[in-house]
């Protein structure tokens, strides 16, 4: 598979003892929960939308599109400015994007490329994480794509 030798599970997904999961940043906040929630079901839909009305090429394009990204790791800002959510933030999602990060940069030590395919919204942390280790350079797709229509 795209000269890549094997697959490697690299998420970190568990409950951390004393961190609100978001069912409970929900039920502190329900009212603003429910804006961010219903703003990027709305994205998500426009996304949709566009999957319909687009070749595949394009499609892709958009959604790898850094406002698309941007957009998608915006629910995070928002998230974190609720109260609970903001434990939320520190205790769990920064966390857990660390600990990916950890896991791709062990598994760098012993091979020449990664393949790592994730949501959207973890892109800024994981780019910000790995980009600061100073071990490996992070390409997203399109900065594939840039560097292939350059060639």
């Amino acid at each position: 598979m795209a000269g890549l030798a094997d697959p490697h599970g690299v998420d970190w997904n568990e409950v951390v003892p004393g961190v609100p999961d978001l069912g409970i940043v929900r039920s502190h906040h329900p009212e603003a929960f429910e804006t961010i929630v219903a703003a990027e079901m709305k994205r998500t839909e426009q996304l949709e939308h566009a999957m319909e009305q687009l070749s595949f090429s394009e499609w892709l394009d958009r959604l790898h599109a850094e406002e698309t990204i941007e957009a998608s790791a915006k629910v995070y800002d928002q998230i974190e400015r609720l109260e609970s959510g903001r434990i939320w933030i520190e205790r769990y999602w920064q966390i857990r994007n660390q600990k990916i990060a950890n896991r791709l940069l062990h598994l760098a030590q012993a091979n020449e490329r990664i393949v790592c395919l994730y949501g959207a919204a973890h892109l800024p942390l994981l780019r910000q994480y790995l980009n600061e280790s100073n071990q490996v350079e992070v390409m997203t797709r399109n900065d594939w794509n840039n560097e292939k229509e350059c060639m």
